[in-house]
């Protein structure tokens, strides 16, 4: 139950110097050029100042969809798999610069300690005119107690057909994430580099009825690369048709090497999927290289065929690119400059390239032990579940004119205050001009707030989730919102959902805020706890406003026809079966 507690091919290139002297640069096209065209030919790319623009043609192959009852158990290998690639990657991202600290007078006298500028944000009880309308605990995560605390679920639902991941698993809903059904994904695609690992994601793009999953590969020394797969299927027929499935690498992005993707985000524009990666050398050292974006074309899955997908990238070497949700017809991305300053990227979706603005915000402390000061944040028994948090953008927004980012920020003194716990550092732009709005920051002075994401929903509302805990708190899940019920200043509410009894010493690097498919003024988040003895719960939530409240019953819309009876189809079979069990009863008028 969840349990209420207090608390971002090119012909020509021009460049505009003045554009420079001002901080801004465009990357202008001379022509656009048609997909087709770079069908079955190399990769076409362009350099730039800021980085490199090109297109490629990607081929599909379906692949059946293979189900199970429970969720699958990692085999001793598998775990040691595990254990050794969390282990060796405590810190992904790139390091973010420190900026400059500006010069005092020699007679000028040291700083004192200052109260932030932000007001204090509380953890609410949920109640009033906030709702959970759906919140399901997957059963204890594969690998926990121990390394399975960085879980990193994902979810998205068209309403009645959910799609869950997390690390080293995966489910499906037909009953709108009232109970689920576990797929393998170490096993669901077959073999690719040095085998399945770890991060993934899911989306839903409604115009199409696509659910879109991705999934992360290793490094191998035998391919010489780390890959990607990416894979659509129509949300009402995942079962029953199966998915069509395009692998990336470095090498489709113009890179060569030993080189492997990491990191993934993923966002939606009116018709593109957006993903974002950085770029690891293979190596021993696993060096960070660069970090690229790159869109597909959003087209309905045809049932009988996987057709090849124009794509198009731009790739910087630069810290994390993280897109925007919310986007319409031009995609919003962030990375930070350093510590003081962001550049906003803008991809319309009618250009072949992107430009740039970089924005100064208020200096932060990074969390990072390389550069900065790591986030501390113990709880009752003294593990820092903070311990791996870094300062890359984290999450963001479009709506209503204002563009919005969110990251991790460590205890200690900023330019917005000194903070006794690690906070969520929040800045908000002008969507016309890209200039500063605020930076509605959300702190405690009781604990850490820490790992946001946030969703827009069609009301052009703001909500998603983040975590807080330290001190006397074990990590609690929380639940956030802005929109016009919300007060302002603060324009935040969060309010705690389900808690933790037991603390760790690592979490999970994202979350996930989607629009509910089925229900687009609210939202489905991801998330998880700490159970006894170690054990992880994933956590579906359904949430939003009591005015925006589902049915009271729960039906399997697109989920029609006969029992398969084919011997072949065993999966097909079992998937029916499990629908007839999830679907309630008729009611009387």
């Amino acid at each position: 139950m969840f349990r209420t507690l207090m608390i971002g091919a090119v012909s020509a290139l021009t460049l505009s110097a003045a554009a420079l002297a001002q901080r801004r640069f465009g990357l202008i096209i001379a022509a656009a050029v048609l997909a087709s065209i770079f069908a079955g030919l190399p990769i076409s790319t362009v350099e730039a100042q800021s980085g490199v623009v090109g297109h490629g043609q990607k081929a599909g192959k379906r692949f059946p969809f293979k189900a199970q009852r429970e969720v699958p158990q990692l085999t001793p290998e598998q775990k040691r798999l595990m254990e050794e690639t969390l282990s060796g990657r405590t810190r992904r991202g790139p390091p973010i610069p420190e900026a400059t600290a500006p010069q005092r007078p020699a007679a000028a006298p040291a700083p004192q300690q200052a109260p932030p500028a932000a007001a204090e944000t509380q953890v609410l009880p949920i109640g009033g005119t906030f709702t959970i309308f759906q919140q399901t605990a997957q059963p204890p995560y594969p690998g926990s107690p121990g390394t399975g605390v960085t879980a990193e679920p994902q979810a998205a639902t068209n309403g009645p057909i959910v799609f869950y991941t997390a690390n080293w698993f995966a489910s499906f809903s037909t009953d709108g994430g009232a109970s689920f059904t576990f797929v393998n994904p170490l096993t669901q695609f077959g073999p690719l580099d040095d085998g399945f690992c770890c991060d993934q994601t899911v989306i839903y793009d409604q115009t199409r009825d696509l659910m879109i999953w991705h999934l992360q590969y290793l490094f191998s020394l035998s391919t010489g690369k780390g890959s990607y797969r990416i894979a659509f299927a129509n949300a009402a027929s995942v079962a029953s048709s199966g998915w069509c499935v395009y692998e990336f690498n470095p090498g489709d992005f113009g890179l060569v090497g030993d080189l492997w993707l990491d990191y993934p985000h993923v966002a939606l524009s009116s018709n593109f999927v957006w993903y974002s990666a950085n770029i690891f050398s293979g190596g021993g050292d696993g060096r960070y290289e660069t970090s690229v974006i790159w869109r597909i074309p959003l087209v309905p899955v045809d049932p009988a065929d996987c057709p090849s997908r124009a794509f198009d990238y731009f790739s910087a070497t630069s810290t994390t690119f993280t897109q925007v949700e919310g986007a319409t017809d031009t995609m919003y991305w962030g990375t930070h400059i350093d510590n003081a300053s962001i550049r906003i990227y803008q991809w319309a979706e009618a250009d072949s390239m992107p430009s740039s603005t970089d924005v100064n915000v208020s200096q932060w402390q990074m969390p990072d032990s390389r550069v900065g000061m790591p986030a501390v944040c113990p709880g009752p028994d003294g593990l820092n579940w903070c311990d791996r948090a870094d300062g890359r953008i984290l999450t963001g927004w479009i709506s209503n004119g204002v563009i919005g980012f969110m990251w991790n920020a460590s205890q200690g003194s900023g330019a917005l205050g000194d903070f006794p716990f690690p906070y969520v550092h929040v800045a908000r732009f002008d969507a016309s001009t890209l200039a500063l709005i605020d930076e509605p920051i959300i702190w405690n002075a009781s604990g850490a707030f820490i790992y946001p994401a946030l969703g827009v929903n069609d009301r052009g509302d703001i909500a998603g989730t983040l975590y807080f805990g330290g001190g006397v708190y074990f990590p609690i899940m929380t639940a956030l919102i802005m929109d016009d019920l919300s007060p302002a200043p603060p324009p935040w509410e969060v309010y705690g959902g389900e808690g933790s009894i037991a603390g760790a010493n690592r979490w999970g690097d994202y979350y996930s805020s989607r629009r509910n498919g089925g229900n687009g003024n609210t939202w489905v988040i991801s998330g998880q706890t700490v159970q006894a003895q170690g054990l992880i719960d994933a956590w579906y939530v359904s949430m939003g406003r009591d005015r925006d409240a589902p049915p009271t019953e729960m039906t399997s819309v697109g989920v029609q026809g006969t029992s398969p009876t084919s011997a072949s189809s065993d999966y097909l079979r079992f998937w029916w079966e499990d629908v007839l069990r999830q679907r309630p009863p008729a009611r009387s008028p």
